[in-house]
Formats: C-alpha cells, structure tokens, sequence
C-alpha cells in the first residue's frame, strides 16, 4: 500500500509526463506554423531534440534500471524541459503578434 505521500509523487509524475506527451505536439505544430526566422525555428527543433532523444534513452533503458540514480534527471527533468518551452514558444508567439500589430500601426 502506498502512503499519501508516494500516492502524491507517483501521481504528479504521471500528470506531468501526460500534459508533457500532449505539449511534445503543441511544440512542433508552433515551431512549425510560428512566423519566425529559420535560426529561430533550428534552435527550436534542436530543443525539441534534446528532450525527444532524452525521453527515446529514457525508455529504451539507457540510463539504467529503476534503482539507478542517473533515471532521477529524466523523470522529472523531460516534463519540466517540455513544459518551459512550451511556456517559451507561447510568449514568443505573443511577442511576434504585438511586433506585427504594432508595425500595422
């Protein structure tokens, strides 16, 4: 049986990696559709790299088994990477809207 405590770590982790698996499509569809520089959009693929081929490693068993200290950084690191660029690539998207409707002025 597990203490509330343990309830509460399991579930969050499992909260956070299903809202991470549906911003990993939130991220590529706005680094795809943003209006923005390639550089920009290369930089942003490279990110999304990153954690796409940390969260491959993670589940084909490169960073070990369960009792390995080196799992610790990808369980709870992948979400939290993925969620910070999401957050990014949305005050990017508000930041290029307000440029383009200031230049309409």
């Amino acid at each position: 049986m597990l203490r509330p405590g343990e309830a509460a770590l399991i579930s969050s982790v499992v909260c956070g990696w299903l809202v991470s698996c549906i911003l990993v499509v939130v991220n590529l569809c706005l680094i795809t559709f943003l209006r923005a520089s390639t550089r920009f959009k290369v930089t942003n693929v490279g990110v999304f790299s990153v954690y796409g081929i940390c969260a491959f490693a993670l589940f084909a068993g490169w960073f070990g088994d369960v009792f390995s200290p080196a799992i610790f950084f990808p369980v709870f690191g992948i979400p939290v990477l993925v969620i910070s660029h999401f957050a990014y690539l949305l005050w990017t998207r508000r930041r290029l809207r307000l440029q383009s409707f200031d230049a309409t002025k």
